[in-house]
This record gives structure tokens, C-alpha cells and sequence, in this order.
């Protein structure tokens, strides 16, 4: 995170695939943002997409998020659910 606010994005991205290739769905999440920042939205889909199916609630949010940009608007809806839902329970 910090190298990515430094600006040394490639740097960062390194990490959080190293970090995210061991399971960290965190990283995964990190990894989508930084991803679609880039404008690289398939690749960001599919890191958000591994993250939300390990349970990470901002992984489904930000996912819908993309989606819905994408105009896939029911796919979104459906992710947006899912968060709520697992926010809820929490």
C-alpha cells in the first residue's frame, strides 16, 4: 500500500500478486484496484473475483462496482447483494 501511494505502482503490484498468489485475499482486492486504476479492468475482474469467492466483502462491492461500470447491471446487483448479506452477518 505504501508503495503505491509513493507512486511506485509496478513496485506495489509485484507485491500484491506475491501476496495474493498465497492466498491473501486482501491482496487480491489491493491487487483489483490497483489493476483497474490502470485501466486494465479484465484482469482487475478477475482478482476481485478470486477475493469475493474467499468471503472478502469490499472484493464484492468493489466488483459490483466494476460491473455495473461495465454496464453488466444485473451481475453487479448480484454482488452488491452478496456483500450485504455477508456485512450483515458479520
Amino acid at each position: 500500500m505504501l508503495l503505491d501511494a509513493a507512486g511506485r505502482r509496478e513496485e506495489a503490484s509485484q507485491w500484491f500478486r506475491q501476496a495474493a498468489g498465497a492466498g491473501d485475499a486482501d491482496a487480491m482486492c489491493n491487487l483489483g484496484v490497483l489493476l483497474d486504476a490502470a485501466g486494465r479492468r479484465e484482469e482487475a475482474e478477475e482478482w476481485f473475483r478470486q477475493a469475493a469467492g474467499a468471503g472478502h466483502i469490499a472484493a464484492m462491492d468493489n466488483l459490483g462496482t466494476l460491473l455495473e461500470e461495465m454496464g453488466r447491471h444485473d451481475e453487479a446487483e448480484q454482488w452488491y447483494r452478496q456483500a450485504d448479506t455477508k456485512h450483515r452477518a458479520s
